[in-house]
């Protein structure tokens, strides 16, 4: 072949790849999903700051319950309370 008829075919072919490719972008692919994770033992980590004017830090207490139906009660590991004085400071 000649080199006119390398650069025709050459050009041919990018132009179907390219087109081809492009196709494929703009085309919407719906997949949907659902898995289950068996790794219950896994906490999740929750951060909160709630204040509550005259209300003893002993009183104070979390239950959690997540979407299982496993329900924890007066939860105090890792909860840091801290007094407040008169100015909620």
């Amino acid at each position: 072949l000649s080199g006119g008829a390398v650069s025709l075919v050459s050009a041919f072919i990018i132009i179907v790849l390219f087109f081809s490719e492009l196709a494929r972008y703009l085309a919407v692919t719906k997949t949907d999903h659902v898995y289950v994770d068996t790794s219950r033992d896994k906490g999740l980590h929750i951060n909160f700051d709630i204040t509550m004017h005259s209300l003893p830090c002993t009183l104070v207490s979390i239950d959690a319950k997540d979407t299982f139906g496993d329900h924890q009660t007066n939860v105090v590991h890792h909860v840091h309370k801290h007094r407040l004085d008169a100015n909620g400071e």
